[in-house]
C-alpha cells in the first residue's frame, strides 16, 4: 500500500527507482539527485507532509487497534437440551420454521460455527428431549433461557456451558425461570485437563488436546443432571423434582 505522499514525490521524479523504500516505521529515503524537477525546498516540504500523514496514519492504526481490543467479544460455547413431553415438539417446531424467535442473533451465528440441532430423542415412556448446540457472546445463556422458559412453561431446560477464557463450565436447570445450578469443582477440571494433556500446552498443533479436554468438561456438567432428571420426571412428568434438584444444585443468583 502507497500513501498519498509517496505518489506526489514520484510525480516529480522521472524513474519509479528513484524512492528507496524504507523500513516501516521509518520514511522512504529520497535521492534528491535523481528528482531534478522538484526543488529542495519542495521536496523538504512534501517529505514533512508525508512524515506527519505517515504519524497520524501510525497513530490511527494504534488507535482502531486499542478499540477492537476493547470490544473484542468473549465466545462462550452452549448447548440447550429441551426436556419434557409434547411440548418439546412444539418447541422444535418453533425453532425450525422461525429460530429468530427463540434464539438470540448471536447464538444463530456464532463465531466460529452457527447453531445446529440434533434430532428429538425419546429419552423416557412420554419424555422427549433436544439439543441445540451453540456459541454466546459475552454472555452463558442463562438470562436468555430463564426468558425463554416463561414462554413454554410445560418444558424444561438444561443448559450447558464452557468458557475456556475464562476455565468456567458448568450447566443450568431451568423451569419457568426458575433456576438451579451447577459448576464443575476445579480439581475434576485439573483432572481431566491432564487426561488429555493440556495443562501445559506450548505447540498450536496439540490445541486439540484442550479442546477435547472442554468437551468432555461440557459433558460432565451435562450428565450430573441425568440421573437425576430421568428419575424425577419418569414415571410421571414432575414427580419430586424439586426436592432432588434442590439438593443436587445451586440456586441461580439473579442478575437483575
Amino acid at each position: 500500500m502507497e500513501f498519498d505522499g509517496y505518489r506526489l514525490l514520484r510525480a516529480g521524479c522521472e524513474r519509479q527507482g528513484d524512492l528507496l523504500e524504507g523500513r516501516p516505521n521509518q520514511i522512504a529515503t529520497v535521492h534528491v539527485s535523481s528528482c531534478p524537477h522538484l526543488e529542495s525546498d519542495s521536496l523538504a516540504q512534501t517529505v514533512s507532509a508525508l512524515r506527519t500523514s505517515f504519524d497520524d496514519g501510525l497513530e490511527a492504526i494504534r488507535a482502531a487497534s486499542k478499540a477492537a481490543h476493547v470490544k473484542m467479544a468473549n465466545w462462550c460455547n452452549a448447548r440447550s437440551i429441551v426436556v419434557g413431553q409434547r411440548s418439546v415438539l412444539h418447541f422444535s417446531r418453533q425453532a425450525r420454521t422461525r429460530p429468530a424467535s427463540i434464539f438470540k442473533p448471536d447464538m444463530l451465528i456464532g463465531e466460529t460455527q452457527k447453531l445446529f440441532s440434533e434430532r428429538i430423542e425419546r429419552w423416557a415412556p412420554k419424555i422427549f428431549r433436544k439439543k441445540y448446540v451453540f456459541q454466546v457472546r459475552s454472555d452463558d445463556g442463562r438470562d436468555h433461557f430463564q426468558e425463554l422458559s416463561r414462554r413454554f412453561t410445560s418444558s424444561l431446560f438444561l443448559l450447558v456451558y464452557g468458557d475456556p477464557n475464562v476455565d468456567q463450565y458448568g450447566s443450568y436447570i431451568i423451569r419457568q425461570a426458575r433456576c438451579r445450578s451447577y459448576s464443575v469443582p476445579d480439581k475434576l477440571k485439573t483432572a481431566v485437563m491432564r487426561k488429555h494433556g493440556a495443562e501445559d500446552i506450548k505447540d498450536d498443533e496439540d490445541d486439540w488436546r484442550f479442546w477435547d479436554a472442554s468437551w468432555e468438561l461440557m459433558d460432565l456438567a451435562q450428565a450430573h443432571w441425568d440421573g437425576i432428571l430421568l428419575e424425577d420426571l419418569s414415571p410421571s412428568f414432575g414427580g419430586g423434582r424439586s426436592r432432588r434438584i434442590a439438593k443436587s444444585s445451586k440456586q441461580c443468583l439473579s442478575t437483575r
